[in-house]
């Protein structure tokens, strides 16, 4: 009697354990990171123009704003890059991460950078800002391209895509992501995001 209900008991448990593990999806790193630690997120949907990724929340990112002329890369990599050299108040070095991200609205650029899961200093510099995101859903069309060619036409091949299919995604803006060092003339991979219409990105 009693190996039957230790028997009886453990079928339960693994059931709520499979049930459990079905409940909530695994989040993963994509193989595009190499090397890099990057965000996880979880593939919703997808076609042959994009797909729907979910991306883990309670991360954190830093970000920083310039206006959008020829030298504003330049000026906001160096902010973001200053900061996990030490430009903060822990005077803490921090890895460098990919994707870096860029949104551009308007006039105006934005670049972020991925620090990771956890507790973070506060910048020193009042430009850089340090923010932790909610789990979010965007719409990522992913290309290959030598530096910057590219970007214009996959995000109008993105945009045409999501409004033919009437999708609820956050159209002002977007952001281009790229995954290899700056200045990396060879081609590599690159997306476009769309953030969905509850994002907080």
């Amino acid at each position: 009697m009693e190996s039957t209900i230790k028997i009886l008991g453990a079928i339960l448990l693994c059931s709520a354990v499979f049930q459990l593990s079905q409940a909530q999806p695994t989040f993963t790193k994509s193989d595009i990171c190499g090397k890099y630690d990057c965000p996880k997120y979880r593939v919703e949907s997808k076609n042959n123009e994009y797909e729907v990724r979910v991306y883990e929340g309670g991360a954190a990112w830093i970000h920083t704003e310039y206006r959008d002329n020829m030298f504003a890369n330049y000026i906001l990599f160096r902010r973001l890059f200053n900061y996990i050299n030490g430009a903060n108040e822990r005077v803490s070095k921090f890895n460098m991460t990919v994707p870096v991200l860029m949104k551009s609205e308007n006039n105006q650029k934005t670049m972020m950078f991925y620090l990771g899961k956890g507790s973070f200093p506060q910048p020193t510099q009042k430009e850089v800002k340090l923010q932790t995101t909610k789990e979010h859903k965007v719409f990522v069309r992913g290309y290959e391209s030598f530096w910057f060619f590219g970007e214009e036409m996959n995000e109008k091949k993105l945009k045409n895509a999501l409004e033919k299919e009437n999708a609820k995604f956050k159209s002002n803006y977007y952001y281009s992501v790229g995954y290899s060092r700056p200045m990396y003339f060879r081609k590599s991979y690159k997306e476009i995001w769309y953030a969905a219409k509850d994002a907080d990105i």
